[in-house]
């Protein structure tokens, strides 16, 4: 009669494992399981942002996990413990020029000019013409997401961990 008991506490000891397992979420636009802890490990396969990860094993910065029938390791760089939020980027998209429509504060033009690396002298320069044009076409550049992983990926492959 004890013996019934025993058996599924053990099986429920051994199953613990399994419920309590840790998932990660990629949150970079595509990451790589590696065959080792470091930057230029073998890729064994590469996942895309929202994939969700299983964790095995911690290692300072760096993540086992599984992801279907692959193990790996992932920098933790490249994963949170929630999933990423379904964000619609307007980068690269028609969006709609709202300009003429909204009303701007003095800080905000100031703020949006520093960003783009203008300065009240940048207007003094020049015989006090800028030049508005070469800023347009530098804004209206696009750069696709496949380029961006490759560039990122080769940056990766050249200075290792």
């Amino acid at each position: 009669m004890m013996k019934q008991p025993m058996v599924w506490l053990l099986a429920a000891l051994a199953l613990s494992p399994l419920v309590a397992a840790e998932s990660l979420y990629v949150h970079s636009a595509k990451a790589s399981l590696l065959a080792a802890p470091k930057f230029n490990a073998d890729i064994l396969v590469s996942v895309e942002k929202g994939a969700e990860l299983v964790l095995i094993e911690q290692q300072k910065r760096w993540f086992l996990v599984q992801f279907d029938d692959q193990t790996g390791w992932v920098s933790s760089l490249l994963v949170k413990s929630e999933p990423p939020l379904d964000k619609v980027s307007v980068i690269g998209s028609d969006a709609v020029e709202i300009t003429g429509q909204t009303r701007s504060r003095a800080s905000e033009v100031s703020t949006a000019g520093a960003t783009r690396g203008l300065t009240e002298s940048d207007a003094s320069t020049d015989d006090g013409v800028s030049d508005y044009n070469e800023l347009v076409e530098m804004e209206a550049i696009s750069v696709p997401g496949e380029e961006i992983i490759e560039f990122a990926d080769a940056i990766v492959r050249e200075n290792g961990e």
